[in-house]
């Protein structure tokens, strides 16, 4: 009775089993039964502990802590509502531990505890611990859990009873495992008969590419994949779908991609759109044994020239078909084009193995260094994709190369547009340039406007003018006094005498030649006491000699046509007749070339870069040279009509008696000049325009300083010519002529 308190001592616990914990609740209230009826003294009562059912009974938590993220808001012991984001995605458990004020509780009389109206067991002399298992899925998890607090004496008080007890509201938040909730489940493609193809990967969530083989003759799939049942939203191609629907894919060229994402989006959890991508490949086998390929670049950037070139294959140096390509531009666009629509075409530089997908027909911008570099070309389509070598050149132009003697830059350099007249074959010009940058200057028997009162020098032929052609800036060099008609000796063979001022008259060159004979001479004079018979001899002979002129006039103005031909060809650097003139290699002149689209795909086209009607033949891959006949040997009477249109479409030439040209065929090929002081428009032939002067009505051709010719068109009929003298020089190299009134 002295004794405040009374402890009970109790035996120690057994070595070889744990002791049982003391457990607060019925089965503890169990255990110490006996104690307490044995031991009624000795309970470990206090006087400043309440008992349940009394008002002072303790019944809040003391603290609550969790194993992850943070408590919000702060723990109060008065209770509400508190949130917990468990921001690791990758945590399977949350561990939360109560805080109960032991101190308060007689060990007899322990609080309630309840999470979710679910009795929870404890131990007061161990701490209070509840488990969250967080893995039951890949999904986002969000739970409540209510923690009750309670008088384990139930409801108490009058008159109205009431528990006395405290909740706590715990929100447990944790976002979805974001690497898992966007993988794909599955993959199916089919084909549009409904066989499933194999993919050359097993599939697995986390591979995300996948090879599939298809057959040449497969020309569409049916792509079906799946996502997760937390995905909410998918993609092909960067277009939406419905999840899990199909995509019908055409199989166009021989590799096809299709990429699909699963994807997920909650603003809960995430702020942006959390997805993973997959790609499927379809390799579409096709036959690429026989395909042409043309590559090209850009006309005024560049150009490229098929070649036969070294190749390294399998650790061998081999010979195989491939392109030089020259340029002067940084980014210069490439163009190929190819006869299979199932092919896919890409470039590949192979020392910094950058590539460039070149689709049929589109230019792309390819970026190149200045220095020489080496592409592979890739034409996929098979089961391993066919190689052709390229190599780049950043080409000098022509203007930096310093021409030879005799040699002139092409006056066409600065205003051409195509590049591969402009550049030389190195990154420096060099003497192999000069074929297609230089050209033979002009000669001065070319020139054609000396001053009044002067004429071309002695052998004009002999001296160059400064440029491609003669201006007027040589008069200096190409033109000098000419000969006076008093040195012409040759009047009496036309029956002529010199006229009586020859000393003053100007021959029309250097030396008085043929043609001067009108110039230089007139008809010796008619004895009136002649008779009838002589006149008329000499009337005949005036005839006669005055039809000599108009053939030698006639002769020199188709010589003159024939020879713009010719120098034209000159100018270009090749001819209808294959020559070795472009760079040593076999070339002609091939209008097609100019064709949109050129014949053969342009193949041989651009010919050393001299011109692009120039195009290489006869060696390689590019194609048989055409026969050519001679158009300058032989007896045009002789020719067949094949030999003869070919002489007149190339040169001009005609064999009169032979083939016949209507005079508006003649007048449209043939270049003249406007007379001073016409006006009007002209029809353009070959090399200049043909002047038509309105006359009065009627249409007619004005030649200066050789004749005049005017034709009056009325109702469909030609009237009288009044001035025949054209039409005879026309005609005048017909040898079944025999005078002026035949022609007319």
């Amino acid at each position: 009775p002295d004794q405040e308190r009374l402890c009970l001592v109790l035996p120690a616990p057994d070595p070889v089993s744990p002791p049982a914990p003391m457990m607060c609740g019925r089965t503890s209230r169990a255990v110490l039964v006996g104690v307490v009826a044995v031991f009624a003294a000795c309970a470990l009562a206090d006087e400043d502990l309440a008992l349940p059912g009394t008002s002072e009974y303790e019944t809040q938590l003391a603290g609550l802590q969790s194993s992850e993220g943070n408590l919000n808001p702060q723990f109060t012991k008065e209770g509400g509502d508190f949130k917990i984001f468990v921001d690791n995605g990758d945590s399977k458990t949350l561990v939360l531990t109560l805080v109960l004020q032991l101190a308060k509780y007689d060990m007899l009389h322990c609080p309630t505890v309840t999470i979710n109206d679910e009795p929870f067991e404890y131990s007061p002399i161990q701490p209070l611990i509840f488990k969250v298992k967080l893995d039951e899925s890949i999904g986002p998890f969000d739970k409540m859990f209510r923690i009750k607090i309670a008088d384990p004496s139930g409801p108490s008080g009058w008159p109205f009873a009431r528990l006395n007890a405290h909740e706590y509201n715990l929100h447990v938040l944790q976002p979805p495992d974001f690497d898992h909730i966007v993988e794909a489940q599955s993959l199916m493609v089919t084909s549009s008969a409904g066989q499933e193809l194999i993919s050359a990967e097993t599939f697995d969530p986390q591979q995300e590419v996948y090879t599939y083989h298809v057959a040449g003759k497969v020309e569409s799939v049916v792509l079906t994949p799946r996502c997760g049942v937390f995905a909410t939203g998918m993609k092909i191609n960067g277009e939406s779908v419905n999840i899990n629907d199909t995509e019908v894919v055409e199989l166009v060229h021989s590799r096809t991609t299709v990429d699909f994402q699963c994807q997920y989006s909650d603003a809960t959890w995430t702020s942006v759109i959390q997805d993973k991508t997959y790609s499927v490949r379809f390799l579409h086998h096709t036959d690429v044994s026989d395909l042409t390929v043309a590559l090209r670049i850009s006309q005024e950037q560049g150009y490229c020239a098929m070649r036969q070139m070294d190749q390294e294959v399998d650790g061998k140096s081999i010979m195989h078909n491939g392109w030089i390509c020259r340029t002067n531009v940084d980014r210069p666009l490439f163009i190929v084009t190819y006869d299979n629509i199932h092919v896919d075409i890409a470039v590949q530089n192979d020392k910094t193995k950058v590539s460039y997908r070149l689709p049929m027909g589109v230019p792309v911008a390819v970026g190149i260094t200045h220095e020489r570099s080496q592409w592979t070309l890739k034409a996929f389509g098979g089961s391993s994709p066919i190689t052709f070598p390229v190599e780049v050149i950043f080409a000098a132009a022509c203007e930096s190369l310093q021409c030879s003697p005799g040699l002139v830059q092409r006056p066409t350099l600065h205003n051409t547009q195509a590049a591969q007249a402009r550049l030389c074959f190195e990154e420096e010009c060099s003497r192999n340039d000069e074929a297609h940058c230089c050209t033979q200057a002009a000669k001065c028997s070319t020139f054609s406007s000396c001053p009044s009162g002067k004429a071309l020098i002695l052998h004009a032929s002999d001296v160059l003018c400064n440029g491609a052609y003669c201006t007027e800036a040589d008069a200096e060099v190409c033109c000098g006094a000419p000969a006076m008609c008093s040195a012409f000796g040759n009047c009496s063979a036309d029956g002529k005498v010199l006229k009586k001022d020859a000393k003053q008259i100007a021959c029309n060159g250097a030396e008085c030649a043929a043609e001067d004979v009108d110039v230089c001479c007139m008809l010796a004079p008619v004895n009136p006491h002649t008779s009838t018979e002589a006149a008329a001899r000499a009337a005949a002979e005036r005839a006669a000699a005055h039809l000599a002129f108009l053939r030698r006039q006639a002769a020199k103005l188709r010589r003159a046509l024939v020879r713009k031909h010719i120098d034209h060809y000159q100018l270009v650097g090749c001819s209808p007749h294959p020559n070795a003139n472009c760079s040593g290699q076999t070339c002609y002149f091939d209008e097609t070339c100019l064709q949109s689209p050129p014949r053969l795909g342009g193949l041989g086209c651009w010919a050393a870069g001299l011109d692009q009607n120039c195009r290489f033949c006869g060696f390689g891959l590019y194609p048989d040279c055409p026969h050519a006949p001679k158009c300058f040997e032989g007896d045009c009477h002789t020719w067949t009509s094949d030999h003869l249109n070919y002489c007149h479409k190339y040169y001009d030439l005609q064999c009169l008696g032979h083939v016949a040209l209507s005079n508006e065929a003649i007048f449209r090929k043939y270049d003249a000049s406007l007379a001073p002081g016409a006006a009007g428009s002209g029809a353009v032939g070959i090399f200049g325009r043909l002047p038509l002067v309105a006359v009065g009505g009627a249409c007619a051709l004005t030649v200066a300083g050789i004749a005049a010719a005017t034709f009056a068109v009325r109702s469909g009929r030609r009237s009288s010519v009044q001035h025949h003298d054209f039409l005879v020089a026309l005609a005048a190299e017909d040898p079944n002529t025999r005078g002026a009134e035949d022609i007319e």
